[in-house]
C-alpha cells in the first residue's frame, strides 16, 4: 500500500502555511527523518496545528523533494505553490 501524505497549503496576506490534515503513522526512526527535514527547510510554529513556510521560494519545492525521497507520494491541496505546479 502506498504510503500518501496529504499537503494542505495556505497562503495568507503573503505567509505560507502547511498542515497535514490526515495522519500518517511513522516510525521513530522516520519521525527523525521528518523532523529534520523541517528544521532543515526552516519551519516555524504557526497558527493551531499550521505551520509557517519560511519565505524562501524555492522552501515548499524542498518539502515535497524531501518528503518523496523519505518514500511518501504526495497530494496537494488548497493554495498550491506555484513551485510545486510545476
Amino acid at each position: 500500500m502506498p504510503r500518501v501524505i496529504i499537503i494542505e497549503w495556505k497562503s495568507i496576506d503573503g505567509t505560507l502555511f502547511v498542515h497535514f490534515p490526515e495522519p500518517f503513522p511513522m516510525a521513530p526512526l522516520e519521525w527523525k527523518a521528518f523532523a529534520a527535514l523541517f528544521d532543515r527547510i526552516g519551519f516555524q510554529p504557526g497558527q493551531k496545528d499550521m505551520r509557517t513556510m519560511p519565505p524562501s521560494a524555492d522552501a515548499p519545492r524542498r518539502l515535497a523533494d524531501g518528503l518523496m525521497a523519505l518514500g511518501y507520494s504526495l497530494e496537494h491541496r488548497g493554495d498550491v505553490p506555484e513551485s510545486i505546479i510545476k
